[in-house]
């Protein structure tokens, strides 16, 4: 499987259009090419961490693969979209993960074990230690009854269902780089056929899961974003925090998804009656284990600069 779902778009859209493999493999390159550069552009580097880009061949292998065992795609030498891949192509976002995850439920048995399994964990979360420890990895994902995962799929399946929308994850801290895995969506596991007006369903053999993906209202995601700003801050208001470290901590709070946050905190920045939210440019500290750093880009601002900053105060009378 790939990590990022924009690859198998890309794929997906150039098999549609009926172009060859190199002409797919240029837009996987460009692809690449693009996250490598913003990565750099978000930790001040002049450079992508990565000299090569040469892997265009292995990552539309992946691709094809991962699109024929979803049965988005169809045929030998030639290739040509599947009617579930031309409907995921005209489908809007929540469809076509509604789609995927349907898919990769049904075609990934450890994909769908590791949802199912922090699905069912109290609190609905795992921690899992992703040091230097290899053995620790290995003897907590057994304790918890989730066996053959090397770390690339288990980082894998993680970042493909917190792209879905089922979970999200942030670091515990620096110095032990435990990864914390939690449900942004509640699942009820059922069996047999059955019919939901909430959320959407999908068969998997004997047992049913029906998936709700959760929703947080505007004036509750204000106020947990003033408590847990407050709580980096020491309760000192104006004072500038890191975009990304009050994303994680609101996200964990509110059981939420990352882009979530930044559509609800765009909302407050524009207009609120009572906070003030205001962003600021800069760079991203860089860490060698850069695995995460695609996930804790921020957004950018107006003037094209990453988002890394953060101050909130509560407005005064006749503040705008």
């Amino acid at each position: 499987m790939v990590r990022r779902l924009e690859y198998l778009e890309d794929f997906l859209q150039g098999v549609s259009e009926g172009e060859g493999i190199e002409r797919i493999q240029e837009r996987l390159v460009a692809r690449k090419k693009f996250f490598e550069l913003e990565k750099s552009r978000a930790v001040g580097r002049g450079r992508p961490f990565m000299k090569k880009l040469g892997e265009a061949h292995r990552l539309s292998e992946l691709c094809r693969t991962m699109a024929r065992q979803l049965g988005l795609i169809e045929g030998g030498g030639i290739l040509q979209t599947s009617a579930i891949g031309e409907q995921y192509l005209v489908s809007d976002g929540k469809a076509r993960s509604q789609l995927l995850i349907r898919g990769m439920l049904q075609t990934y048995v450890r994909f769908r074990s590791l949802v199912k399994c922090v699905a069912l964990t109290d609190g609905n979360e795992i921690e899992v230690p992703m040091g230097d420890t290899r053995q620790a990895f290995i003897d907590v994902l057994s304790k918890i009854g989730l066996r053959d995962f090397s770390r690339i799929y288990f980082e894998t399946v993680v970042d493909l269902s917190t792209q879905l929308g089922l979970t999200n994850w942030h670091l515990r801290d620096n110095e032990s780089r435990n990864w914390i895995l939690y449900m942004t969506s509640s699942i009820q596991f059922l069996r047999g056929e059955v019919e939901t007006t909430k959320g959407f369903v999908a068969h998997l053999g004997e047992e049913t899961w029906t998936i709700i993906f959760n929703s947080v209202s505007l004036d509750i995601f204000r106020e947990q974003l003033w408590k847990d700003y407050l709580s980096l801050t020491k309760y000192i208001a104006r004072k500038p925090v890191p975009y990304s470290n009050l994303r994680s901590k609101v996200c964990y709070s509110l059981r939420m998804g990352d882009r979530l946050f930044d559509g609800l905190a765009r909302v407050i920045m524009l207009a609120d009656a009572k906070y003030l939210l205001v962003g600021a440019g800069g760079t991203l500290s860089f860490r060698r284990d850069s695995a995460s750093l695609i996930k804790s880009l921020p957004p950018k601002t107006d003037r094209g600069e990453y988002m890394v900053y953060l101050k909130m105060d509560k407005k005064l009378m006749g503040d705008k």
